[in-house]
């Protein structure tokens, strides 16, 4: 059966559960060798036993994942408009759609590197940087910026091959960039290899996402689908790049509010200290993983939402929405206990120091309470992009970091000190979930699932 074909059963007519299967592993998987960038940029500078380097990590992070944003802003957006387009076999619009994500990932790269690398002495204290560990974060982050180009274009590509229901080609380039920065990592840090220390952390992981982009550019290039892009072929649309950007914007706010989230959480636990600072990132990048599995299956979900809201096969959005809350649900539940059980154990694998411990076990405590109900939430952000429906996408993607968490980090901790820290995200988490239900009575009442 030609891949096309194959694609297109896989989203119109296979069961809804082997479907979402078939779609969700891949983006789990895909997603997952994201997370272990960071998650083993953590273990090895955790290795070199300085915890201002593991603080310098913590307060980059949020610049990462606003680059991860732009990508996968540009690229849910994108697919968003692909999945639909493909329902209604608009082959050379996709081509069109493809054409303009692609200039738009360029040049967002130029604007990104532009505006933050002379800046990064003014902007690295705001998202808690603590004078010990300034200058380890201040040549940390230059060097991920450099990168940010390979960053934004896999996630955009990543997204739009999806879209498509081609999930093991992105998966596969992806997983190849995540190993081989496991091996690249100590190389380039350790003295038995270069000796860079925490640059070279950020240098293998330029290098590993580098070639997973080389990889996806080959895909999109020679590939014969519809999803192609032809460079000498002048096809940007402007209205096309406006409901990328209005469906992305969603996405791009949510990741970005997360960044702004970890700012003010990072510059209330650099008042305590650099060992709290430390903690928290540790603790959040392990959280991330999991957030990242939910992530990849709402991604896999969402050509599937979006293919069969476009072809009017509704009773299939609705089966695959009611499927995905409660596996999601039922994940989300292990996950925490999972954390609860184990938090030291987990914290000792990147440092051992008490404090740092400590901070951190109480960092899982306080997330696992809202955290299974998130699968809800996620679910229903999905399909609101998937169905197009810009607005409610983009106020449910802002209330939880923004709406919610901003005035909830800056109001606790004055109350409650540390422990409000602890209670501002678990605070917005459900007053986000009421507000999701809010969203999910009235979509009912707007279409026909």
């Amino acid at each position: 059966m030609d891949a096309n074909i194959r694609r297109r059963f896989l989203l119109a007519e296979e069961k809804v559960p082997k479907a979402l299967i078939l779609l969700a592993i891949p983006s789990i998987i895909a997603m997952l060798t994201n997370a272990i960038y960071n998650f083993v940029d953590a273990l090895f500078v955790g290795m070199l036993k300085n915890t201002a380097m593991i603080a310098a990590v913590t307060v980059s992070l949020p610049m990462v994942m606003i680059m991860s944003a732009i990508g996968q802003g540009i690229g849910i957006g994108a697919g968003s408009l692909i999945s639909r387009q493909i329902g209604r076999k608009e082959d050379e619009q996709v081509k069109k759609t493809v054409y303009t994500a692609m200039i738009m990932v360029f040049a967002f790269s130029i604007l990104g590197m532009v505006v933050l690398i002379p800046n990064l002495d003014q902007i690295l204290p705001w998202f808690g940087a603590t004078e010990d560990a300034m200058l380890y974060a201040t040549r940390y982050a230059m060097w991920m910026i450099i990168g940010m180009a390979s960053t934004i274009l896999n996630m955009t590509i990543n997204n739009m091959l999806r879209a498509e229901g081609d999930v093991k080609f992105p998966m596969i380039a992806i997983m190849i960039g995540a190993v081989l920065n496991i091996f690249l990592d100590p190389i380039f840090m350790f003295d038995w290899g270069f000796g860079l220390q925490l640059e070279g952390a950020a240098i293998a992981t330029i290098v590993s996402q580098l070639i997973s982009s080389v990889i996806l550019l080959n895909r999109l290039l020679r590939t014969k689908t519809s999803i192609q892009w032809k460079p000498l072929e002048y096809n940007f649309s402007l209205p096309f790049a406006k409901e990328i950007f209005a469906l992305g914007i969603a996405l791009f706010f949510r990741q970005a509010l997360v960044s702004f989230s970890m700012l003010f959480i990072n510059n209330a636990a650099a008042s305590i200290g650099t060992e709290l600072v430390a903690s928290i990132g540790l603790a959040m990048r392990t959280i991330m993983i999991v957030n990242f599995v939910l992530i990849g299956y709402a991604q896999g979900f969402q050509p599937f939402a979006g293919y069969n809201y476009g072809a009017r096969r509704f009773e299939r959005v609705y089966d695959a929405l009611s499927i995905s809350i409660r596996w999601s649900t039922v994940f989300l539940v292990f996950s925490s206990l999972f954390m609860v059980l184990f938090s030291a154990q987990i914290m000792a694998l990147f440092n051992a120091e008490p404090d740092v411990v400590y901070y951190g076990r109480r960092m899982f405590y306080a997330v696992s309470i809202s955290l299974p109900f998130m699968g809800y939430y996620q679910m229903y952000m999905v399909l609101m992009q998937s169905l197009g429906k810009a607005k409610e996408a983009f106020f449910l993607s802002v209330a939880r970091q923004g709406i919610f968490f901003i005035p909830m980090i800056l109001i606790l901790p004055r109350v409650f000190s540390y422990n409000g820290i602890l209670a501002a995200q678990p605070a917005a988490d459900l007053l986000t979930v009421a507000l999701t239900f809010f969203f999910s009575v009235k979509l009912k009442k707007d279409i026909q699932i």
